[in-house]
């Protein structure tokens, strides 16, 4: 029962409007009852389809709203739906709550998991053209993931980032690299927050920036009893793509990305920013001189 009621604390609570008490989405508390199946419930809500207009439409991306800032007059009035922030829009709409305060400051972000899972399938929805292809390309990338195949999986992340807007996405992906004072590439930002938002989407558990005793692991990827933990660089216009790799490859050595994980399986890959889709990629072995 503990370990069951942790999963569903972790999938289905987090929602809270004082700083204080976090509650439960009854809907999907209730759905899991009858189904007895983790599921994003929140999609059936009715609601997805506006969110996912409203997300195209301001041009917004998942990530920038993790860690959100604002005063406490925000908490009491975040102001009128059609005329308020983005910020202000989705906390009313329940896809934004409290995590936390510090001072006058609350911090916004997801509530759990469904719900951020269910933010980044309508994200990732908006980049596919084709009605039809987000499901086969959610499928086909599991069925990667679970037969351990590496061709398939980068294949697979290349037909996504064929899709990403670049233009509309751009504008976003700076304002959240001023807001967090990240050192990082508009591009490079939006090819990793974009692959993150596809794999949660596709309900895989994907955590960015996991930390080592040495550094940070771009991604790091739960499925199916699996774990795979994968350093992204970015090739540049006057940048060789085999020296790219080969420092991927380093970083992910030296820094002991996979030491904290046995059995993980560890993968650098080279995205060609002038093609936009990766064109080198290694599986790294876990040393094991530095368990």
């Amino acid at each position: 029962p503990e370990g069951l009621i942790e999963r569903m604390r972790d999938y289905y609570d987090g929602f809270c409007f004082d700083s204080v008490h976090r509650l439960y989405n009854p809907f999907s508390t209730l759905c899991f009852f009858r189904k007895k199946e983790f599921y994003n419930y929140w999609m059936e809500s009715g609601t997805s389809e506006l969110i996912a207009q409203y997300l195209k439409k301001k041009k917004l991306t998942v990530e920038q709203f993790r860690g959100h800032h604002v005063l406490k007059d925000f908490i009491s009035w975040p102001g009128e739906l059609d005329t308020t922030s983005p910020a202000g829009f989705l906390y009313q709409g329940g896809y934004l709550t409290i995590r936390e305060r510090v001072g006058s400051i609350f911090i916004l972000d997801y509530p759990n998991k469904e719900v951020l899972n269910a933010m980044s399938a309508l994200l990732t929805l908006n980049i596919l053209s084709a009605d039809n292809s987000l499901d086969n390309l959610q499928q086909l990338t599991l069925c990667a993931l679970e037969e351990k195949n590496v061709n398939d999986f980068v294949n697979n992340i290349n037909s996504l980032l064929a899709s990403i807007p670049y233009d509309d996405f751009a504008l976003a992906g700076q304002q959240n690299m001023k807001f967090n004072r990240i050192d990082i590439s508009v591009q490079e930002w939006l090819y990793r927050s974009t692959i993150l938002a596809f794999l949660r989407g596709c309900g895989v558990a994907t955590v960015a920036e996991m930390h080592t005793n040495l550094g940070r692991a771009d991604l790091v990827l739960r499925h199916a009893g699996d774990i795979f933990v994968i350093e992204l660089k970015v090739a540049y216009e006057s940048e060789n793509v085999s020296v790219k790799l080969a420092e991927a490859v380093r970083q992910m050595t030296e820094k002991n990305y996979l030491v904290p994980y046995p059995r993980a399986i560890g993968l650098a890959l080279v995205i060609d920013d002038a093609k936009r889709m990766i064109t080198a990629s290694e599986t790294v072995e876990r040393d094991e001189d530095n368990t």
